[in-house]
């Protein structure tokens, strides 16, 4: 089965595609850029929209008396909503999504967003009272981007987890890469699609096999 990254139970509320969540820019390309007015007011705000989130996902998802299925329609709306599904799913393709013809490119977006949702609706029953708490946050990329610092604090556990947001400058905002303790969960999820398609004879179908036998079992899982 495909793996996603494993992290702390409100990060995945909150993250709920962190997976999917990347830009296709190094560290070593992106320039920093001193904050101005405008630029103070963007990176607040995306820091104020990360605290919401974090709100929103808990008190949405959570409630295990609220019917699964309309908990998972509200972790779909949630993820349309807030992340940049179409340039997110060419990052984690890679040169691969140059490769793959019209057809397969919406087939894997398809089957890649249903990967994301009944992986993470499994782990719901992990969330035991964490929350996300925004420690800092800097402008990145020509102010394009602010990268939102933030901890998750477990009441169970004394460490806590230091998780980076990219927010993009839009209208309205969206996320576009994650990172936990430095590791970008955008990179991870793209290293493992490579090896799956490299496992298959560099072929793009074997990821969509994949990906495709992975919803079923997914799914059984979760019928149990």
């Amino acid at each position: 089965m495909i793996r996603l990254w494993r992290t702390s139970a409100l990060a995945m509320l909150v993250a709920f595609s962190v997976p999917m969540m990347a830009v296709a820019q190094t560290a070593a390309t992106t320039k920093r850029v001193a904050v101005t007015s405008p630029e103070a007011d963007f990176l607040e705000s995306a820091k104020q929209y990360i605290q919401y989130l974090s709100v929103e996902a808990i008190d949405k998802l959570t409630d295990l008396s609220v019917p699964k299925d309309l908990r998972e329609q509200r972790f779909r709306t949630m993820l349309q909503e807030n992340f940049d599904v179409p340039n997110i799913s060419r990052f984690v393709l890679g040169r691969y999504w140059r490769v793959a013809t019209p057809a397969q490119q919406q087939e894997f977006i398809e089957l890649f967003k249903e990967m994301v949702v009944q992986i993470y609706m499994t782990k719901l029953k992990d969330y035991r009272g964490q929350s996300l708490q925004v420690v800092g946050g800097r402008l990145d990329g020509d102010g394009k981007y602010a990268l939102v610092e933030t901890t998750v604090v477990d009441p169970a556990v004394s460490n806590k987890v230091a998780v980076q947001w990219r927010v993009i400058r839009t209208t309205p905002f969206k996320i576009a890469d994650v990172s936990v303790e430095g590791i970008s969960m955008g990179l991870s999820q793209r290293s493992e699609f490579s090896s799956v398609i490299q496992r298959g004879g560099g072929q793009f179908e074997a990821l969509l096999n994949e990906l495709r036998k992975n919803k079923i079992l997914v799914a059984e899982k979760r019928g149990r």
